[in-house]
């Protein structure tokens, strides 16, 4: 009897041992929010949107909403990482590990060994095991897929047979309305690391080892660009305040920046002129003081002198009884 009691032990433990571990390498459904840029919102599923904060939490179902010229990014309990471009919609579905996109710009990084992920919209589907990479869906328009590290599969939905694998430093452009899938081209790497806007102002990915050896194996020549110019810390930006609206100023009396960090250009200071030329005419013309002429008068020819013509003098008419000289 003891002995069948130890074994129910044993059988109990090791289950409850089992149903821990694979609790444990569920996913965590709940996303962080650890950048937000500009116009921002959380959209729970029962309640009114709502401007977002770093550190907000979002549940299954919950979406993310940038607005013009906004990006985000969300970061899962595995490390998955989902970076939104400006006028994307995200919806929180299996730890962010399938993401359906209308319409926008999406990075998304999967590490290694972490299982599948999947990006779809209505005309295409790509699948990812561990990589990194940038899709942005036009619907008229087009579904553009770059790979940074790693490698991804796309398939067209209405074709199953229309399939192929995008590799790093690789990026497949298919039109609205495609049919077949066209071959994938190459993009320079570097140049989008330096210019991206999901990569350039926000924290290194934690793949940012891989890429730049994907970077290496596309051109060894090159030489790899320092971290510090392709990336920033973790940071909140929020719109800028109404301007009829005073600035908060701390105990010194000056203002405290609570928007955007970008600040004027400066003004270049004026050049000194050391040996100014003389100005032989004056700007401004004295009153009184006659024009100079532009060009010498010209002289006209004095007219010659007309004599006027002989008046002639009158015939005397004889008068009678008059001796006429």
């Amino acid at each position: 009897m003891a002995k069948s009691s130890r074994r129910l032990w044993c059988v109990l433990g090791g289950t409850s041992a089992l149903i821990g571990l694979a609790f444990a390498q569920t996913p965590d459904p709940q996303g962080r929010v650890t950048s937000v840029y500009h116009d921002v919102q959380v959209m729970p599923a029962e309640a009114a949107p709502r401007t977002a904060q770093i550190d907000d939490t979002l549940d299954q179902g919950n979406a993310l909403r940038t607005g013009n010229d906004s990006r985000s990014e969300i970061t899962f309990a595995d490390l998955t990482i989902t970076r939104l471009g400006e006028n994307t919609i995200f919806t929180v579905n299996k730890a962010g590990r399938s993401v359906h996109l209308d319409s926008g710009t999406i990075l998304l990084y999967a590490k290694k060994n972490s299982g599948n992920a999947e990006i779809s919209t209505k005309a295409v589907t790509v699948g990812i095991t561990g990589t990194t990479v940038i899709f942005r869906s036009e619907a008229a328009n087009f579904d553009r897929l770059l790979v940074l590290e790693g490698h991804a599969r796309f398939l067209l939905n209405d074709y199953p047979d229309q399939t192929t694998t995008v590799r790093a430093g690789e990026i497949l452009n298919v039109k609205a309305g495609s049919k077949k899938l066209p071959k994938p081209s190459h993009v320079d790497l570097r140049r989008i690391l330096q210019t991206h806007e999901l990569i350039k102002n926000f924290p290194p990915l934690p793949s940012l080892d891989l890429i730049y050896a994907a970077m290496k194996a596309q051109n060894p020549s090159a030489s790899l660009p320092p971290r510090s110019t392709i990336t920033n810390p973790p940071r909140q930006v929020t719109p800028q305040t109404n301007v009829n609206t005073p600035p908060a100023t701390g105990g010194s009396g000056n203002p405290i920046p609570t928007g955007p960090t970008r600040l004027p250009s400066p003004t270049p200071a004026p050049t000194a002129i050391t040996n100014p030329r003389a100005t032989p005419w004056p700007s401004v013309r004295p009153i009184g003081t006659p024009r100079r002429p532009k060009y010498p008068p010209k002289i006209s020819p004095t007219p010659k002198k007309r004599w006027p013509h002989p008046t002639k003098r009158p015939t005397a008419t004889a008068t009678p009884g008059k001796i006429i000289p």
